[in-house]
């Protein structure tokens, strides 16, 4: 597992990183961006990467945003470790996708 402190890290460590990255887990309130933004810069880098989506906010506008996406998920905060793993299970993060 990595981390990144913004957008910007998290752009970095994807690009140029092949398959080396099972999934992403992006914060809508970055500090350089929004998490949506994120995700769609993602997307284009890697259109096949599992994003999970986790926001404070009403969650519902997130999921319409991304409905047409299967790799995409959203979470509500506060989650907790099993709720991390039905979302990532869900994503089918570390199966044959």
């Amino acid at each position: 597992m990595e981390e990144a402190g913004n957008a910007a890290e998290a752009l970095a460590k994807v690009r140029g990183s092949g398959d080396r990255f099972d999934a992403a887990i992006l914060d809508m309130g970055l500090p350089d961006r929004p998490g949506d933004q994120l995700a769609a810069e993602l997307r284009a880098i890697r259109r096949d990467l599992p994003l999970l989506i986790a926001s404070g906010y009403d969650s519902r506008d997130l999921q319409r945003q991304f409905a047409g996406d299967p790799h995409v998920a959203v979470m509500s905060k506060p989650y907790d470790s099993r709720m991390l793993r039905d979302a990532l299970v869900a994503l089918r993060v570390g199966r044959e996708r």
